[in-house]
């Protein structure tokens, strides 16, 4: 197996995003042990009709406060870390290809060769730039059409509900 010097560096980037999905799994758990501390303060403070079931609120604050768009954009660049080696490897062999394509390789200069890997670099870093870009506006987009219900709406529909 073939081990560079960024192959470390590459291993390195998959920490944050353990980091960041840990966080999100967190939250997503303790979601309804903030329900409850909410529903407590919001009817001690007289926000929220005492009529309103405990357990309705907190089903419907986990419904609407956990982190989906959080767990989107995390499985999305989890999925372009993935793929980014084999999108660099194939991107940059067809640049490299289309360097030399009908040239002899021994006719070129020492900067005609440069100019070409440098362009194919720049486009590499390009496409990389352009898939990450459409992949999170995917998410996004798949997020705000599928959006859970606010806080809010939530509950407004349980003191309707409870009067």
């Amino acid at each position: 197996m073939f081990v560079d010097n960024f192959t470390g560096i590459y291993f390195l980037m998959f920490v944050p995003i353990a980091i960041w999905a840990g966080v999100l799994a967190w939250k997503w758990i303790k979601a309804p042990e903030l329900g409850g501390v909410v529903y407590d303060s919001n009817v001690e403070k007289g926000l929220l009709n005492g009529n309103v079931p405990r357990d309705e609120f907190i089903k419907s604050f986990s419904k609407a406060e956990r982190p989906r768009l959080g767990v989107f954009q995390c499985g999305v660049a989890l999925l372009a870390l993935v793929i980014l080696p084999m999108l660099i490897a194939g991107f940059y062999g067809f640049t490299h290809e289309a360097n030399v394509w009908g040239e002899d390789n021994m006719a070129l200069t020492i900067r005609q060769q440069n100019l070409g890997k440098i362009l194919g670099d720049f486009l590499t870093i390009l496409m990389i730039m352009a898939i990450n870009v459409v992949l999170l506006a995917a998410a996004t987009y798949f997020y705000y059409r599928n959006r859970p219900p606010s806080l809010r709406s939530e509950i407004r529909r349980l003191e309707e509900q409870y009067k």
